[in-house]
């Protein structure tokens, strides 16, 4: 399925009716997404879990919960780059370990969205073939998402959300 996010709102390639919506929280990272109809589908937020002293800032002591209008819920674990593993290589000194991808189940198969830059995310399967791609649109804005057809367009959002919240994963906090 090739379809186009723009403003929140999933679009089809060819329809111009939107297929699903993305609305955020006022504060924090929570999201609803709805259906065209504006029944809801997903809630989406960052689950902190319990971490180690000196630890609470790691993505490995995050996870991303898709939570269904049924109460099913889709986790996501973010991970560091696997060549800058701050838990094989130790912390590096002059910058943060970069996050650049997030395990998840679907159904009964394990998948990997990998960030490999802040405008292009790809899905892949556990035998590293891509399922599905997110490509940014350039200064038109919005965002190319090529997907399964048996994806449903509320998980389509999913996924995206998810790729947000890795992003800011890397993000340089000033206070």
């Amino acid at each position: 399925m090739k379809c186009k996010l723009l403003s929140g709102i999933l679009y089809g390639a060819k329809d111009s009716a939107p297929l699903a919506k993305i609305r955020g929280s006022v504060c924090g990272p929570e999201k609803e997404i709805t259906g065209a109809d504006g029944a809801p589908l997903y809630t989406s937020e960052i689950k902190l879990l319990d971490a180690p002293a000196g630890h609470s800032g790691e993505v490995t002591y995050h996870k991303y919960a898709l939570t269904a209008a049924d109460g099913s819920c889709i986790e996501a674990s973010p991970a560091y780059n696997p060549e800058f593993d701050p838990a094989a290589d130790g912390w590096p000194l002059c910058r943060l370990p970069r996050a650049d991808r997030a395990m998840l189940v679907l159904g009964s198969a394990l998948y990997t969205l990998i960030m490999q830059n802040t405008q292009n995310y790809v899905l892949q399967n556990a035998a590293g073939a891509v399922v599905a791609r997110i490509v940014h649109r350039g200064v038109t804005g919005g965002w190319d998402i090529d997907a399964p057809s048996t994806m449903s367009a509320g998980l389509v959002c999913g996924l995206y959300v998810f790729s947000r919240y890795l992003e800011r994963e890397n993000e340089f906090l000033t206070v």
